[in-house]
């Protein structure tokens, strides 16, 4: 006779093996026996989620969060389930009590500050990508948006400082060397700006933004024959 516990170890075999169906079947069936079952609810959920159902996932993690407040991955769960139902105050609420629970858990501020960013509370979502990047000094993705976010900001200086960290940790982000060459050329630095965009070009040959921005660099340049090659 199969245990609670050995359905329930058996179901996150299969949930990460990609089993979804089988885990499923195997986290309801903990659920019938033990209906306030708190892991097997968050982890049901987390599996709605992933098989694009976020309102399921909402439910599901609420109800283990009724049982159990006092574990940091539901709120971040639930948080991100709430982002996919497009609830981005509900997820911002969440996320902040991951954080109360465990302040140094980097992906929750890196979650946070994208969702503060498409708010429009870019003060705030500036603040979370650098305790991210604090806790996480080579995460690129922190340094490439938090680099963007300060350029809308008008901190020219210093988000030309991220975008160059997130290219020196990662050479080959072509979107990295995009958006420092775009930020060069507001700059007025074209040389800067091609050098760039040139290498951005070598990683994403079909980006009609990047061609754009080279052919006004070097436009900029007094090369304009080559601009409309």
């Amino acid at each position: 006779m199969t245990t609670i516990g050995e359905a329930l170890s058996l179901a996150m075999s299969n949930h990460k093996a990609g089993n979804l169906k089988e885990a499923e079947t195997l986290y309801k069936q903990v659920l019938t026996e033990n209906p306030r079952n708190a892991n097997a609810l968050h982890l049901l959920g987390v599996l709605s989620a992933q098989s694009g159902r976020p309102e399921d996932a909402v439910g599901y993690i609420r109800h283990a969060i009724e049982i159990r407040d006092d574990q940091q991955p539901f709120h971040y769960n639930l948080a991100n389930a709430l982002r996919q139902t497009g609830d981005l105050e509900g997820a911002v609420a969440s996320y902040r009590r991951s954080l109360e629970l465990a302040p140094d858990h980097a992906q929750s501020h890196f979650d946070l500050a994208g969702v503060l960013r498409d708010l429009g509370r870019h003060d705030e979502a500036i603040a979370e990508y650098e305790k991210d990047i604090a806790l996480r000094p080579n995460h690129v993705e922190a340094h490439n948006n938090l680099g963007l976010l300060l350029l809308d900001a008008g901190l020219a200086r210093r988000g030309v400082t991220s975008l160059q960290r997130a290219v020196d940790i990662r050479p080959d982000f072509g979107e990295a060397h995009g958006n420092l060459g775009k930020a060069s050329l507001d700059l007025g630095h074209a040389a800067v700006a091609e050098k760039h965009l040139r290498q951005a070009l070598t990683l994403m040959p079909d980006d009609p933004v990047v061609h754009n921005n080279l052919g006004n660099a070097l436009t900029l340049q007094s090369r304009t024959p080559e601009a409309i090659t």
